[in-house]
């Protein structure tokens, strides 16, 4: 086998292993960073209890998902494993499905999440029978190691409202870390007062400085999350 032909069935061996890697990361950045305008997370001990208390042989159980937030509604897909939701980590290991609406009915309340089945994808109506924990976002930016996303515009406003004063702050780093001091609104319209950060929490003795502080809406006008946190600490 000549040199060409040896340096070309290493490279496509290298990309057959490397593909599962990639597609290991790419699945574990889904879980803890969640796409879309999500207002929190809820546990459905069917699909995450096996996991999140590590429950010795446990299996998932299939999991209805509704239209519309009511039982008198058609099914929209039945979910049968916790990969088939986008799902998050809302603490150290401990997973949860995205929620994007909450809904209020003479029944309870119902959670509005994203599917991914093999009859299809889309959104569907979680009766909160099914549910355990809720976690809204607020509470985890909150208590967890925050950091702004991609999706955040360099702007800062003096108060929780879009024609408040605002001023631009000039940071090129990818995640600058933050530190969220309190919340106001609703999920749907949440606002964020931080401090950012010059520095990382999890690095060095001294406490980083502050270089900015004000408010921010929590998703960007595409529905997209401005800030997240690391579920896993430092």
């Amino acid at each position: 086998m000549n040199v060409a032909l040896q340096t070309v069935v290493r490279c496509s061996i290298a990309i057959v292993f490397a593909l599962p890697l990639m597609a290991a990361r790419v699945t574990a950045q889904e879980e803890w960073y969640p796409h879309g305008r999500a207002i929190g997370s809820v546990e459905i001990p069917a699909l995450h209890d096996a996991i999140n208390h590590e429950t010795p042989g446990a299996v998932s159980t299939p999991v209805p998902l509704y239209i519309e937030p009511t039982r008198l509604t058609a099914i929209a897909a039945v979910v049968s494993d916790r990969s088939e939701l986008l799902t998050v980590e809302h603490g150290y290991e401990q997973i949860s499905a995205a929620v994007y609406d909450i809904s209020t009915q003479r029944d309870g309340t119902w959670y509005r999440v994203h599917y991914t089945t093999p009859g299809g994808s889309g959104d569907g109506w979680l009766s909160g029978r099914e549910t355990a924990a809720y976690h809204p976002l607020a509470d985890m930016l909150v208590h967890g190691l925050a950091f702004l996303t991609d999706a955040w515009d360099h702007l800062v406003f003096d108060a929780a409202r879009p024609d408040a004063r605002q001023r631009t702050v000039d940071d090129t780093r990818e995640r600058p870390d933050v530190r969220v001091l309190a919340t106001a609104g609703d999920a749907q319209h949440l606002w964020l007062r931080i401090e950012m950060l010059d520095g990382n929490v999890c690095e060095g003795k001294d406490q980083p400085s502050v270089v900015a502080t004000g408010w921010i809406p929590a998703h960007a006008a595409d529905g997209r999350l401005v800030a997240w946190h690391y579920p896993r600490g430092c």
